[in-house]
């Protein structure tokens, strides 16, 4: 029984800290040296697909490899600079890519920033569970009360 109670603590502080992370800041995942694009390709009532994908600012010196995750919250990458072979065929991303590499830290910011945007989704599918995941980044970002009176508003 400890056991699952220590689970749900942590699993609560899992969400906590995801949704202070994306709330923290509107543009704070802006600043990692990507740019974020969360989609829907299959839209389904509720919703049981997502992806995302983090492309480098600029190719070159801050980054190079295209992040991406999905509903199964494997973090993966491509090192083409395509989103499409990232989603497709993405290489899943161990610990530590090669810290001899100097995009490391913006990269390191890319993967920290899709794992918190996996625990939002998860959140946010548990908590509008009629709903499933989001398709837009400002529903995670937003403050679960504003997420509620938006709703009530669209008729959610």
């Amino acid at each position: 029984m400890s056991e699952l109670r220590t689970l749900a603590t942590l699993s609560a502080r899992s969400e906590q800290q995801a949704a202070a992370y994306l709330a923290m800041d509107r543009e704070n995942i802006k600043n990692t040296g990507y740019e974020y694009t969360i989609s829907c390709p299959n839209k389904t009532e509720p919703q049981k697909t997502y992806e995302v994908v983090a492309v480098p600012s600029k190719m070159g010196p801050k980054g190079r490899r295209v992040f991406c995750t999905d509903e199964t919250q494997f973090v993966r990458y491509s090192s083409d600079g395509n989103t499409k072979t990232c989603v497709e065929h993405g290489e899943p991303v161990e610990s530590g890519l090669d810290a001899r590499d100097s995009n490391q830290s913006n990269e390191d910011s890319a993967i920290f920033s899709l794992r918190m945007i996996d625990i939002a989704q998860s959140s946010y599918a548990y908590r509008y569970s009629k709903d499933g995941f989001t398709c837009t980044l400002a529903d995670l970002q937003m403050p679960a009360k504003e997420q509620r009176l938006r709703r009530k508003l669209l008729g959610f």
